[in-house]
């Protein structure tokens, strides 16, 4: 490792022996190698979450496994196993001001690109974790336009339209008629 510090295989290699050994400082070093080693922000991100789970769990390092979590948010914004494991470690306030940032982020990726179906599902499911039924139900009718929901998510938009009602017949005058001509 010091004649190649910059050889990803040697220091997975390593990390698998570290996590056998139960040598958690170790293998939280490596971690942080391997999470500026990575090419994409994904990839890093998923080396700052395992790294923030391997401090939460085994460690018992909350404000270590937050830093790391909020790092692995940083990189990737739309990963919803990193906003899930950092909102669980958030007090309240906290949780909510993620939770936000993380729908608006997902708001901004649907304007982006509006026929991902995958980002009205991750959206439905930050909604519903912030417990805004209204954006959960609004994000479940994208993701039912462009994909098909899971059975559960059938019934969340069967339960919304239920409390829709049936439309109510409006009358028009003249000009309200000959303004939609």
């Amino acid at each position: 490792v010091q004649t190649k510090p910059d050889d990803v295989p040697l220091r997975e290699q390593l990390l698998a022996l570290c996590l056998r050994a139960s040598d958690w400082e170790r293998a939280a070093r490596e971690l942080q190698v391997l999470a500026r080693l990575r090419p994409t922000p994904q990839e890093k991100a998923r080396e700052e979450l395992r790294l923030g789970l391997m401090l939460r769990d085994r460690r018992g390092d909350r404000p270590g496994a937050q830093l790391a979590l909020d790092r692995a948010r940083t990189l990737d914004p739309l990963n919803l196993d990193v906003v899930r494991e950092l909102a669980e470690l958030l007090e309240p306030a906290a949780r909510a001001q993620v939770l936000a940032g993380t729908a608006s982020s997902f708001r901004a990726a649907v304007a982006q690109n509006p026929r991902s179906a995958v980002l009205y599902e991750r959206l439905a499911q930050v909604a519903a974790w912030q417990s805004d039924l209204d954006a959960r139900w609004l994000a479940l009718v994208g993701l039912e336009a462009l994909g098909t929901p899971t059975a559960d998510q059938r019934q969340v938009l069967a339960q919304g339209r239920q409390q829709l009602g049936r439309p109510r017949p409006v009358r028009l005058d003249d000009a309200q008629r000959a303004a939609l001509r």
